[in-house]
């Protein structure tokens, strides 16, 4: 494989950088349990992973979903790094590589928030803010990677050049066809059925490898 330059590393936030399903899965368990709803198995919840509020209507769809969300919003939990997350972080930015994650404008304290429970410094995240919460689209809408890689381009950043680390399929290919550099990271139930979609050299099994890999790329 020829090796291609890259110029900063992009990280999805939720299960790259920050271990969400389990929790998710958690505070799901425990807000059914509340509202004295059936609890769903893991499984389930699997199969139906996605925002909260996707989520809620997939799973619950008699309950009130409002009702739900502010229950499931109040069960809080401290957040952990997905493993080697710490360690590649600290390797990518001490060999002066730009790490960079987005969010919305209104999840900026949020983000902050969960990297510190989870023992990440914040400051090493460029985020990149892109509205997304306040327009009708949410990836993997292509809409909403078309205001990513703008976004991208007005930081600085050119999308060519940039390695994006997802653990979602669908993320994965969006990313791809919006011209960013992607590679796939395996675990959460976002990746599943990967084997015939994507290129072995586009896997991560573990972030523990990304230091290495990132670095071929150069």
């Amino acid at each position: 494989m020829i090796p291609i330059t890259i110029a900063s590393v992009g990280l999805d936030f939720d299960d790259v950088l920050v271990d969400t399903f389990p929790l998710v899965m958690w505070k799901i368990k425990r807000t059914a349990e509340v509202m004295g709803l059936e609890v769903p198995d893991d499984e389930r919840i699997a199969s139906c992973y996605d925002y909260a509020r996707e989520m809620c209507q997939r799973l619950f769809p008699e309950a009130s979903a409002d009702k739900f969300l502010e229950i499931y919003y109040a069960v809080d939990i401290p957040y952990r790094p997905v493993d080697g997350a710490k360690e590649a972080l600290d390797f990518l930015s001490s060999s002066g590589v730009m790490i960079w994650t987005f969010t919305g404008a209104r999840t900026r304290e949020l983000v902050r928030q969960r990297s510190i429970q989870a023992g990440i410094d914040p400051s090493l995240l460029y985020l990149i803010i892109t509205g997304a919460e306040t327009r009708p689209y949410k990836k993997p809408h292509r809409k909403a990677w078309e205001i990513c890689r703008r976004e991208i381009r007005t930081s600085g950043i050119e999308p060519e050049k940039a390695l994006f680390v997802e653990d979602s399929l669908e993320n994965y290919h969006r990313a791809r066809e919006s011209g960013l550099q992607a590679v796939l990271l395996l675990g959460s139930p976002n990746s599943r059925g990967y084997e015939h979609h994507v290129p072995p050299e586009d896997v991560l099994h573990s972030m523990r490898q990304l230091p290495e890999f990132a670095l071929r790329r150069y």
